[in-house]
C-alpha cells in the first residue's frame, strides 16, 4: 500500500498500491486524485523504478517519443508561459521549423518541436531540472 483514503467511508482503505513481480511491479490507483497527488504518485513510481523525479513539479513541459520501425519521433512540449529548454541526446530535422535540431533546444511560450531521428535500439530519458529565469531538460537515462 503506498496511499490510503484519509476521508469517508473508505477512510484508511487503500487508495494507491503496487504490486512488485519479476523485475518490475504494477500500480493500482483508485482514487481520483487532485495534481498533487498524482505528481507524488509519479516520483514515487519513478524512483522505486531507480530513475530520478524532481520534489518540484513547477516545470510545465513534456518529452516523448515514438517510433515507426525506421524513424524516432521526439515530441516536445512546454505548456507553460515560460521558456524551456531542452539538451537533446538526439539530432534530427524539427519537422515543425524544418532546421536541424541537436544539443540545446529552447522552446518559448506554449512551444512544441517535433524532431525526427534514425531510429535507435534506446530512448533517451529526460529529467526536467530548473536554472534562473528558464527551465532546462536534461538526459539523464537511457531507456532500453
Amino acid at each position: 500500500i503506498r496511499g490510503a483514503y484519509a476521508t469517508g467511508e473508505l477512510a484508511g482503505r487503500p487508495a494507491v498500491t503496487r504490486r512488485p513481480h519479476a523485475s518490475g511491479s504494477a500500480w493500482y490507483v483508485s482514487a481520483m486524485l487532485q495534481p498533487e497527488g498524482l505528481a507524488a504518485v509519479f516520483r514515487d513510481v519513478l524512483r522505486t523504478a531507480g530513475l530520478p523525479a524532481r520534489d518540484d513539479d513547477s516545470v510545465q513541459a513534456e518529452a516523448v517519443t515514438r517510433s515507426d520501425g525506421t524513424t524516432d519521433y521526439t515530441f516536445l512540449l512546454n505548456h507553460a508561459a515560460d521558456p524551456v529548454t531542452f539538451d537533446l541526446p538526439i539530432s534530427g530535422r524539427d519537422l515543425i521549423t524544418g532546421s536541424e535540431a541537436a544539443g540545446e533546444l529552447t522552446l518559448g511560450a506554449y512551444g512544441v518541436a517535433v524532431i525526427a531521428s534514425p531510429r535507435s535500439e534506446s530512448i533517451p530519458f529526460l529529467t526536467l531540472v530548473p536554472t534562473p529565469r528558464t527551465t532546462r531538460a536534461t538526459p539523464s537515462k537511457e531507456l532500453a
